[in-house]
């Protein structure tokens, strides 16, 4: 028999509204229910472990009344045999009838199979309650139909094969006389989560997440009531489920339940004897950061009044029985620093849910997309709205005080909504120079502002204006290396104008990464006052990931290795590698070094070694980093010593010989002038520069033990000092192209 669904954990029945489907489902689940559907007919399988029903919409039906309305029931035995039913409801034929008063025509066994499992080793089945089952040929209900739970902890996920009942069954006017179909049934997912689970709390969400209790041992909990709640939830590919958070507490967790917000939020109930948790998951900074789920909301239970179950209602507020009573817990999170409550759904949301349109992160994926009109237009956007912002609240303290405002003052600026044509429409179809009567956002009054921001237009005046904006206002989502990234966006993209004229698209777009990181480097000489200061620069190329330059040695003490050396990552240089545009990239990233002089450090950090094709163009930059090396930056040292690996490299020991002979300050100028005078085509004075290459080895100049392998013609020696002491990969590539350049050979 079927019984009217109960909201709570052990209801057999659950069919729960979504949307637009909200009434029809609604009104035509009472009715099930209201008809009471007697026996289901071929019940000679045994006693079901499960029954589910799945309300099915015509494809193309615009009618309030539709002219059968079915609706399926899935059943598991505890042979794991699957049976599917469908119920059909004919309309009424009484004035001004709707669905709910559709008169109940057949249940008709459609589909009879087994699952690819053995029977005895079936320990329950469940289905998913926390999305709305509504399918159509199009749309099968949810990444699974319904879950099995094996004695020895194996949880398996299950969808039919075609993907939906409504392809997979027969017509519903041939229900009579058809036999029952043999549905086959296939595991999307799986998991062995051994014999410490507790199989009755396994639960999982219509999209595929588990979450789990787990006991110290196996087979019974802990004495001290200590457990584990994890999450599991499988990838793009592949069927195995991996282990995505956990949490030790400190006492036996009763039960749990899942809620699919509407926004895609996952939220976790953990009821355990004495409270009960709400938990919610954290945004990822990088693909490559562990999941991370945050308590959001904590209730006190009496100690004598222990929990026994709880189940999210469809509003999203908590069900919650106890030995004595049951209650209502509202959706509402208190908020003691603000004072004013707040949805668990907003918490949610502002841990994992959508960004700003303005946020750095989107407005780079834009532009590595070459959505650069998007861009523009949102910057625009958000430059018109900050004006206003700040403009009105200027003014109103002014009026009210009578006295002019602190400059350094902070004024909240919210989203700024962007229209959803300009998202999706297509820039190349768009005409910038057309205004749109959709581009009259906060077109009102008359202020000096509202003359000066045309939404639309974003000139590197407008950057640089919005940039003091944006100095003086605060951001309720954003941190603190999101707001200077998006500053570093805002200079960036203001000057990106002038390069588009002579650079190709991938080029623009190392371009980006390389002025959004050179950015953030000078953000972080000016914090580096500060132990504590972030290093804004791991946070500008790619958002949330660090930049993975070779880490230091710590024992070099040359000038091509600081202790927290950063660069662009590999994704950046690719980009300047697959552009036709490479000999104004070196020159704009001469030009863009600090002081105008590319140092080696600037051209490691910006992957000139890696990504230069042309040998020839590597040649002169390796040419220009030498001469550069030799003058220093700005402090004229003229040094002969840090130059001397690049000069040797390129075999211009005479251009070396000469620079040693300027240096009559240093103190080995005239060891190194009597050395460098031989003739190092002959055997003795290579292994004699042999030898002083292995004695500066001894004394960690790693750098100047290079120059003199590479001056007894030992590249190898010289590349596997660069790896093992120096750790510069991209040292070691740059000699070995510019060896091979000059001598045909490595």
């Amino acid at each position: 028999m079927l019984d009217r669904c109960r909201s709570l954990h052990g209801c057999r029945m659950p069919l729960l509204p979504w949307c637009g489907w909200r009434r029809r489902v609604t009104v035509a689940c009472q009715r099930l229910w209201r008809a009471r559907i007697g026996c289901l007919p071929h019940m000679d399988q045994g006693p079901l472990k499960m029954v589910h029903a799945f309300y099915y919409e015509p494809v193309g039906s615009t009618e309030l009344v539709p002219a059968d309305t079915c609706i399926h029931i899935v059943g598991v035995t505890e042979q794991a045999v699957v049976l599917v039913w469908r119920a059909t409801f004919h309309p009424s034929a009484a004035p001004a009838a709707t669905v709910a008063d559709s008169v109940l025509a057949s249940v008709t066994l459609v589909a009879r199979s087994s699952l690819p499992m053995a029977s005895t080793d079936l320990h329950s089945v469940h289905a998913p309650t926390d999305l709305a089952y509504f399918q159509t040929p199009l749309h099968p209900p949810g990444s699974h139909v319904f879950k099995t739970v094996s004695h020895s902890g194996t949880v398996t996920l299950w969808h039919c094969a075609s993907g939906s009942l409504a392809t997979s069954l027969p017509d519903p006017a041939h229900d009579e006389a058809c036999e029952p179909a043999a549905l086959v049934w296939v595991p999307v997912a799986t998991v062995d989560l051994g014999p410490t689970a507790v199989l009755d709390t396994i639960v999982a969400d219509a999209l595929g997440k588990l979450a789990v209790v787990s006991n110290a041992a196996a087979h019974k909990p802990s004495p001290s009531g200590d457990c584990e709640v994890s999450v599991w939830s499988s990838g793009a590919s592949g069927l195995a489920m991996s282990l995505e958070w956990s949490v030790r507490l400190a006492e036996q967790v009763v039960c749990l339940d899942w809620l699919l917000a509407s926004d895609g939020q996952h939220l976790l109930a953990v009821g355990t004897l004495s409270r009960m948790m709400v938990y919610a998951q954290e945004r990822l900074k990088s693909p490559s950061d562990a999941s991370t789920w945050t308590q959001i909301s904590c209730t006190q239970l009496q100690p004598s009044d222990p929990l026994r179950t709880l189940a999210w209602l469809h509003h999203g507020s908590l069900l919650v029985s106890t030995a004595s009573r049951t209650m209502m817990l509202e959706k509402w999170v208190a908020t003691p620093d603000q004072g004013v409550p707040a949805s668990i759904f907003g918490t949610a949301s502002d841990l994992n849910g959508r960004l700003p349109d303005h946020h750095p992160q989107l407005l780079i994926h834009y532009l590595l997309w070459g959505r650069y009109d998007v861009v523009k237009y949102n910057l625009s956007l958000l430059h018109r709205y900050a004006s206003l912002i700040v403009g009105a609240a200027t003014s109103s303290t002014s009026s009210s005080t009578g006295t002019i405002p602190d400059p350094a003052s902070s004024q909240i600026v919210l989203d700024a909504p962007i229209p959803l044509w300009k998202l999706f429409g297509n820039d190349a179809a768009q005409d910038a120079s057309t205004p749109s009567n959709h581009d009259a956002l906060f077109a009102f009054g008359d202020d000096t502002a509202a003359r000066d921001t045309a939404v639309g237009s974003f000139s590197l005046a407008d950057a640089e204006h919005l940039a003091e904006l944006l100095k003086r206002a605060t951001f309720p989502r954003f941190g603190e290396s999101d707001r200077t990234l998006l500053l570093a966006l805002i200079d960036t993209f203001g000057k990106l104008d002038e390069y588009h004229k002579t650079l190709d698209d991938n080029g623009v777009r190392y371009l980006l990464f390389l002025s959004l990181f050179l950015f953030g480097r000078s953000a972080d000489s000016v914090q580096s006052a500060t132990a504590s200061s972030p290093r804004v620069a791991r946070h500008i190329s790619r958002p949330g990931m660090p930049y993975t330059s070779q880490p230091s040695s710590p024992s070099s003490t040359g000038p091509y290795r600081e202790a927290d050396m950063t660069g662009l990552t590999t994704r950046d240089m690719a980009w300047a590698f697959a552009s036709e545009s490479q000999d104004t990239l070196v020159d704009l990233a001469a030009r863009l070094s600090p002081g105008g002089k590319l140092l080696w450090s600037d051209a490691r950090d910006l992957g000139l070694a890696l990504w230069i094709r042309d040998p020839a163009t590597l040649k002169r930059t390796f040419e220009t980093i030498a001469r550069n090396q030799y003058l220093g930056r700005g402090d004229d040292t003229r040094d002969p010593v840090p130059c001397s690996l690049f000069y040797l490299a390129l075999g211009k020991k005479a251009v070396l010989l000469g620079l040693w002979r300027l240096a009559s300050a240093h103190p080995e100028q005239a060891a190194m002038l009597k050395f460098l005078a031989n003739d190092f085509a002959e055997e003795r004075w290579r292994n004699s520069a042999l030898k002083n290459a292995f004695a500066l080895l001894g004394k960690q100049r790693y750098e100047y033990a290079v120059a003199f392998f590479l001056l007894a013609g030992k590249i190898k020696d010289a590349v596997s000092v660069c790896l093992k002491q120096l750790r510069d990969v991209q040292l070691a590539i740059a000699i070995v192209r510019v060896a091979k350049e000059r001598t045909g050979r490595c």
